[in-house]
């Protein structure tokens, strides 16, 4: 009867621990829920913290990394025209011209213009400066038995096509001739009546070469 009585209260004293063990389980499923809802909410922040972040440094370096190349106002640049030839085209005002006919077995009418001395380049040991440039300007006309060795778009590293006013249509792009003091070579060609035209800006920096090419234009 003794050990009866035992099993029956073995058999009762069970039944509070399972209740516990099913409670457990049922607290389960809201458990994980916080669970994931913290991990989501958590990611949520260091997203949006990141973002921020990212957007805060960018924002720093754009403002603190200057321009490579100045700004250049044409407004007082000067013109000059040669009404020989019917073109024109802008330089600064503190430049100077020279023309001469070049001889030799490839004669060629030649014009210079430049904002610096030669002693200026002296003293900077064969090299322009920063803001110092030269235009060089090469005609070969046909009829007084000059004309050049290569075909305009041979005188280009990739040559782009560009519309000279007058129905005069060139090419321009890097140029691949002289620039001996210089490292920066702009250039722009074309051949209009049995005349060859090559025009080249050499400078260190595009601050002048591309505003004065772009300035070019035939006016008949």
């Amino acid at each position: 009867m003794a050990t009866n009585q035992s099993l029956k209260s073995s058999k009762t004293s069970t039944k509070p621990i399972q209740h516990l063990a099913n409670s457990q389980k049922g607290n389960l499923p809201i458990i994980f829920g916080i669970i994931f809802l913290l991990l989501t909410v958590g990611s949520g922040v260091y997203y949006l913290g990141a973002q921020n972040n990212k957007t805060t440094t960018t924002s720093t370096s754009q403002e603190t990394i200057p321009s490579s190349t100045p700004t250049i106002s044409s407004a007082n640049w000067e013109t000059y025209k040669n009404t020989t030839y019917g073109f024109e085209l802008k330089h600064s005002a503190n430049s100077t011209v020279k023309t001469r006919t070049n001889g030799g077995v490839i004669p060629y009418q030649y014009i210079r213009i430049q904002n610096y001395t030669d002693q200026d380049v002296i003293k900077n040991n064969g090299r322009l400066a920063a803001g110092q440039y030269y235009l060089e300007i090469s005609v070969y006309d046909h009829q007084l038995g000059q004309k050049s060795i290569k075909k305009c778009p041979e005188n280009i590293l990739n040559p782009k096509k560009v519309d000279l006013g007058a129905k005069v249509t060139g090419y321009s792009g890097k140029g691949l001739g002289g620039g001996d003091s210089a490292s920066y070579i702009y250039a722009v060609c074309t051949t209009k009546s049995n005349v060859d035209y090559y025009i080249q800006v050499s400078e260190n920096v595009d601050t002048f070469a591309s505003k004065i090419i772009g300035s070019l234009k035939f006016t008949n």
